[in-house]
């Protein structure tokens, strides 16, 4: 059937009433058409076979006016509008199929207040504006730009440098930005996919996340600000690959799984990520500045890690990775093979190391603040400066490995393969010995001489023995002597300690002995008599202090009746 036209540059209505089209209705020229209060409605037997379609011409360009009304039909249809036409629409609704659509091309523009849309393209430089619309989504092309504000729909997608605005709205399904694209998000509520790639960018300002799910591609970009998210059933998720940037700013995110690839790069400042998990490969790189992540931070595959000013949980790294902490507070730190580590002015409650066939010697590793401590291993560079350690070290040890504590307090100990291990005055909380590992521990005795006025005594004789051995020493000057004595051999088999040392005190002629069981270092406090003459010099400075006493209160006495008299 033929279309119905208009375009002798006057104004033509559709008005209070209902209106049944099977042709295409056409405006063209310096023509406009209103449709108010009436239903416009395309009787079709497939989809997109009539419509409504606005075109420029030599003597201008069309307008639509649809106020208060509804276009509808059972199978989708279109509206179109190329060159520079117009249309502006208030309160219209799209009912029946669900796939109908406004198509805006080389310049021509929409506005849209309080409608409901359906399907909105704009190709060639076209504009488009929405404001109080809903069940709306939005795809924009070729330089094209939408600005949607207070609106509740579906989706808006970006192409081919295309720009959007979103403010005050809420999105129920997805974002989304690619081949140079731009969206900006303001002041809204996101649910579902948020998505930039191939150069595009994504700006989110005052949002609000639920259920959601952040996609950064090919050196797409994706900054977030001032964000919250909303607990929900399933935990939210972020992905970067092939050198995508997201940064996160002010933000206060719960539950959520964060996946950093490709030589990509997550930046977190001044947020708040709790209950989430971070796994960072290839090369990528994340960082945290003056914020709070918990649960876990895993770097992988050759990744980095960078934080400072920040609380962080559990911080792991392997596989070639490293490790950059300044002046952070860190729950749990592990570091297992091929890792490098730099630890600077941080607190960390439990450290685990994972040294695979290395020989290394450790000196006062104990909890408390560390000066510097270093470690170094086949494939490890760690470095801890101005480090806190506050409830031990805990070790796992592979291959060949052959270390040597000093002074230390350990928590956890593992040992596996050939490893030996060899602690010096150094406690542990729990050791595991598989294999053909072993661990032997050595234990300090000290003994102190004083006499009985708590004095020490110099140059007594002292014998430590056990069957086939002893150990002989003589207090020193501060009544002191130090025994290290072997205390006990850990292997798979079992735990196996010397069961008793005898010590022998010799002094003045006598001798006197005791049984020591060690288990870690200990002091044995030994009271000798003092020698003859202390007594009697005592009891004579004794003496002496009552007599002078006596004589002072006499004196004073014998001044005070002469004052009198």
């Amino acid at each position: 059937m033929k279309a119905v036209e208009f375009n002798d540059g006057s104004v033509h209505y559709y008005a209070n009433g209902s209106f049944s089209f099977e042709q295409d209705i056409i405006v063209t020229g310096n023509t406009t058409l209103v449709i108010a209060n009436a239903t416009i409605r395309f009787v079709q037997t497939r989809n997109n076979q009539y419509g409504i379609e606005l075109s420029g011409s030599a003597s201008g360009d069309p307008r639509l006016e649809v106020r208060n009304s509804t276009f509808t039909s059972t199978r989708s249809f279109e509206v179109s509008l190329f060159d520079a036409s117009s249309a502006f629409v208030n309160n219209l609704n799209f009912t029946g199929s669900t796939s109908s659509s406004i198509k805006l091309y080389g310049n021509a523009s929409l506005t849209a207040l309080d409608s409901r849309l359906a399907f909105v393209y704009c190709y060639d430089y076209s504009r488009s504006s929405a404001v109080g619309c809903r069940q709306a989504l939005f795809f924009v092309y070729d330089y094209s730009f939408a600005n949607i504000s207070g609106s509740t729909f579906d989706r808006v997608q970006v192409y081919d440098y295309g720009k959007a605005s979103v403010s005050l709205c809420t999105v129920s399904y997805a974002i989304r930005a690619e081949d140079m694209a731009e969206i900006m998000v303001t002041a809204s509520s996101l649910l579902g996919e948020i998505y930039s790639g191939q150069n595009s960018s994504v700006s989110l300002d005052d949002i609000n996340l639920y259920q959601f799910k952040v996609r950064c591609y090919n050196n797409g970009n994706i900054t977030v600000f001032s964000a919250a998210s909303t607990p929900s059933k399933y935990p939210g998720e972020f992905w970067l690959d092939g050198s995508a940037q997201i940064s996160l700013d002010n933000c206060s995110l719960t539950d959520a799984i964060y996946r950093v690839k490709g030589n990509s790069t997550l930046e977190v400042k001044n947020s708040l990520l709790g209950s989430s998990i971070f796994y960072c490969y290839n090369f990528s790189e994340t960082k945290f500045s003056d914020s709070y992540a918990d649960w876990l931070i895993e770097a992988l595959q050759q990744s980095k890690v960078n934080a400072s000013n920040s609380d962080l949980n559990v911080v792991s790294a392997e596989d070639d990775s490293s490790i950059y902490l300044d002046n952070c507070q860190v729950g749990r730190f592990r570091c297992y093979e091929s890792a490098e580590v730099l630890v600077l002015n941080s607190n960390a409650e439990e450290v685990l190391v994972e040294l695979m066939s290395v020989n290394q010697t450790f000196h006062g590793f104990s909890e408390g603040y560390r000066d510097s401590v270093g470690l170094s291993a086949v494939g490890l560079n760690a470095t801890f400066l101005n480090t806190s350690i506050e409830t031990g070290w805990s070790f796992r040890f592979l291959g060949s490995s052959n270390i040597t504590f000093y002074d230390s307090k350990l928590r956890n100990l593992d040992l596996f393969d050939d490893s030996k291990v060899y602690l010096w005055n150094t406690s542990y909380t729990a050791v595991n010995v598989r294999d053909n590992a072993e661990v032997v521990v050595w234990s300090y005795l000290m003994v102190r001489v004083i006499d009985y006025f708590g004095r020490p005594v110099e140059g007594v004789n002292l014998t430590v023995t056990v069957p086939a051995s002893y150990e002989y020493g003589v207090s020193d000057e501060n009544g002191e002597a130090v025994f290290q004595l072997f205390e006990r051999n850990v292997n798979a088999s079992g735990d196996f300690p010397v069961e008793t040392y005898v010590l022998t005190i010799v002094f003045d002629g006598s001798s006197y002995s005791y049984d020591v069981v060690l288990e870690g270092s200990k002091t044995f406090v030994y009271t000798v008599a003092s020698p003859w003459w202390y007594f009697y010099m005592f009891y004579g400075l004794g003496v002496c202090a009552v007599v002078v006493a006596g004589a002072v209160i006499v004196w004073f006495f014998k001044r005070k009746r002469a004052s009198k008299g």
